[in-house]
C-alpha cells in the first residue's frame, strides 16, 4: 500500500530505524520482518523484539520483551507487550518509531522487575499462620 508515492510499510520501518532510543539501538536481524531494539534501564539490559506481520501496517506489529524473566503491567505471561495504549489503538497512520520510543522511555522510568523462583514461590504461598490482621475472637484463640 502506498501513500503519496511512499510505501506505508517502509515509512513505518524508517520511523523505527530513526527512532531516538535513549541508551539503546535498533538492529534488523531480518530486514522488513523482524527488528531488535536493545536498550538499558538503570539496572538491566532489555530487548524489544518487533515482528512485522505479513499484512503490516494494516495490522499492528507484534512486540515482545526479553529477557523472559521480567514482570511488569505492560508485559503479559508470554512476554508480549500489551499495556501501551498507542500500540493497542494501532492504525496505519500510527508511528512505529514513536511508539517504540514511548515504550523504551516507559520501561526506563518504570523498570520491569526480574522474577525469580523465590518471587514466584512467595506469591503463591498460603498466608502466614502468624497474622496481625485484627483481634482474635475468643473462639479461635481457645482452639489453639
Amino acid at each position: 500500500m502506498t501513500y503519496g508515492g511512499v510505501d506505508l510499510k517502509q515509512r513505518q520501518i524508517d520511523s523505527l530505524l530513526k527512532a531516538n532510543i535513549h541508551d539503546g539501538s535498533v538492529r534488523s536481524p531480518s530486514p522488513g520482518r523482524k527488528y531488535l531494539v536493545e536498550f538499558r534501564t538503570s539496572s538491566q539490559k532489555m530487548d524489544l523484539i518487533i515482528t512485522l506481520p505479513h499484512n503490516f501496517p494494516q495490522v499492528p506489529p507484534e512486540i515482545s520483551v526479553a529477557p523472559h524473566s521480567l514482570r511488569h503491567p505492560w508485559i503479559d505471561s508470554r512476554f508480549n507487550l500489551i499495556g501501551c495504549t498507542e500500540l493497542n489503538q494501532w492504525c496505519t497512520t500510527s508511528s512505529l518509531g514513536s511508539i517504540v520510543e514511548k515504550v523504551v522511555s516507559h520501561f526506563q522510568r518504570n523498570e520491569p522487575r526480574s522474577s525469580s523462583f523465590s518471587d514466584h514461590h512467595q506469591q503463591h504461598q498460603p498466608p502466614s499462620r502468624i497474622s496481625h490482621q485484627g483481634p482474635l475472637s475468643s473462639s479461635s484463640s481457645s482452639s489453639s
